[in-house]
């Protein structure tokens, strides 16, 4: 059975040369459709700046520094921290939740409504837009700085449960993210594992790392990473500065709800993500950062103050 409902762009926030995030920069920029719905098929992710993508392999010509980041440092409690698109900087959660800048927006049409599909796609490609001209801005300008920003744009196509087949699109969700959640810890020297899970059906976790086995990308609604591979990620220049790339996406449970009802209210998408670090002395930590969405499908994250 076709796929589509996976279909995905991942792009990473390591440091690849000037060049190459030109090039990923063209690349995507000559793929961008106009705004047609069938044409949406077609949409590839965006690349923000110092992102490399991931596909048969790690590419060993790519320029990868080591350098030490200026975000929050260690303390003596575990912490979420929150890198918005452009910052230079990661926040610690609950003042994330002040900014209350966008960090993510989930848009959902159907082709029962082809004016309001074509609305909410031009919504998407005015945003589409910004982060392009983000992009375009530090290449002009030469921009060194290294950022801790992923950025990714994924599809994924709305059938009727019974379609097995997929045959017939009702319609499609587009999930746009323009930051980085991560936890305030760069030296993985005296942690056994880290454990990543959520608690919602509508959403899974994505954990990329890079171990000395090929490219690790882990899906699920609990991971756990060793501190070992997240160490030598350090240790090697890979994942800068944290080691690893946290992302989280629908799952087609939340598909299957617009499938039964167009009118589902992404408001009831609702989400609590725990993560739990294990020491080698034998003690743990957690932490944890609530995800909620508007109506109209804007991402909120907060340290739980939103969904009390």
């Amino acid at each position: 059975m076709k796929n589509k409902n996976r279909y995905k762009e991942t792009f990473s926030a390591i440091f690849p040369s000037e060049d190459a995030v030109e090039g990923v920069y063209k690349m995507t920029n000559d793929k961008r459709k106009t705004n047609n719905g069938k044409a949406l098929k077609r949409i590839l992710a965006a690349a923000l700046t110092f992102i490399l993508v991931l596909g048969g392999g790690f590419g060993a010509d790519y320029a990868i520094e080591k350098y030490v980041t200026n975000s929050v440092s260690n303390n003596n409690k575990l912490s979420v921290l929150v890198a918005y698109a452009g910052e230079k900087e990661f926040l610690k959660i609950e003042n994330a939740n002040n900014e209350q800048k966008l960090f993510g927006k989930l848009y959902v049409a159907f082709h029962s409504d082809e004016e309001k599909m074509n609305k909410i796609y031009n919504e998407y490609i005015i945003e589409q837009d910004r982060i392009d001209k983000f992009v375009e801005k530090y290449i002009e300008e030469g921009e060194s700085v290294n950022r801790p920003i992923s950025y990714n744009s994924n599809i994924d196509y709305i059938y009727a449960e019974d379609d097995i087949y997929e045959e017939t699109e009702l319609g499609w969700i587009i999930s746009v993210f323009e930051g980085e959640i991560t936890l305030n810890i760069d030296d993985y020297s005296n942690v056994k594992d880290i454990i990543f899970e959520n608690s919602s059906k509508y959403g899974e976790l994505m954990i990329e790392h890079y171990t000395w086995n090929p490219v690790q990308t882990l899906e699920g609604h609990k991971i756990t990473v060793s501190g070992k591979e997240l160490q030598y990620a350090v240790d090697n220049g890979f994942f800068l500065p944290k080691g690893y790339i946290f992302s989280w996406h629908i799952t087609k449970s939340l598909l299957d709800e617009f499938a039964n009802n167009e009118n589902f209210e992404l408001s009831n998408v609702k989400d609590t993500i725990t993560f739990t670090v294990n020491y080698l002395d034998g003690t743990s930590e957690t932490a944890s950062v609530d995800l909620t969405f508007d109506n109209d499908g804007t991402l909120r994250l907060s340290d739980g103050s939103l969904t009390k």
